[in-house]
């Protein structure tokens, strides 16, 4: 019966290693061998051994539902902070984009010869240069 007591005493304790592997061995075939009422105390224990346990992994589960819930909030606070930058630079490159195109248009209004040689002569050496590779 004092190896039973010892042995819920180990396993509820962090960090079990092998002695404490070897006394809950050693507890459940005391348990088995016993006879009368104290083969019924030993089942006793033991069930409120098993009962511990169970409350254990259930205080350990709600620990890592907290753990993960938390670790979900940090994301989604991440995502929403990238989403919000990412918004922001698609805007500045839309923005810069337009004032390109505005800036463009306007060397073409006002030089209209010269946008027009230099579109002839992007096209050549862009053919030239398509023509060797086939």
């Amino acid at each position: 019966m004092t190896q039973i007591s010892n042995t819920s005493a180990l396993t509820s304790r962090p960090g079990n290693g092998p002695d404490a592997a070897i006394a809950s061995r050693s507890a459940l075939d005391t348990g088995r061998s016993g006879s009368g009422a104290e083969g019924g105390s030993h089942a006793t224990e033991l069930k409120t051994l098993i009962d511990e346990l169970v409350s254990l992994a259930r205080v350990s589960q709600g620990d890592l539902k907290a753990d993960l819930e938390h670790r979900v909030a940090l994301a989604r606070e991440r995502l929403g902070t990238t989403l919000e930058q990412s918004r922001e630079l698609s805007a500045r490159a839309r923005e810069q984009m337009q004032r390109s195109v505005e800036a463009s248009r306007e060397v073409v209004a006002h030089r209209p010869l010269s946008a027009i040689a230099m579109s002839v002569a992007v096209g050549l050496v862009a053919g030239l240069l398509l023509s060797r590779r086939s």
